[in-house]
């Protein structure tokens, strides 16, 4: 799926609950080509436009961004290789820690 059908989706996720938060997938990494999909679990809040950079993105200057950096050198995987996203794309910020996010 290219960069814009995905954005399209955040677009209209954005349109159709403005409370939630989406961020943007990170146009530097594989779109189309990617081979792999990073998944998270959600964004955290300074992956949102609001309070940062707006995308998710190894490049972002959070704990999260630090750690799939990491991962993603200690794997060998060249940026355009993968697409990150999120299993709940936007951002909750009234939700309650899951026992992975409370670690």
């Amino acid at each position: 799926m290219h960069i814009s059908t995905r954005s399209a989706c955040t677009i209209d996720r954005l349109a159709n609950g403005g409370e939630h938060l989406a961020p943007w997938f990170d146009p530097d990494e594989g779109g189309t080509g990617a081979r792999v999909l990073f998944l998270l679990e959600n964004p955290g809040r300074r992956a949102t436009s609001t309070r940062g950079s707006g995308f998710i993105s190894a490049d972002n200057n959070d704990d999260t961004a630090a750690n799939f950096f990491r991962m993603r050198d200690q794997a060998v995987l060249p940026r355009g290789q993968l697409v990150a996203w999120n299993v709940v794309p936007w951002y909750q910020p009234t939700a309650p820690c899951s026992r992975t996010t409370a670690r």
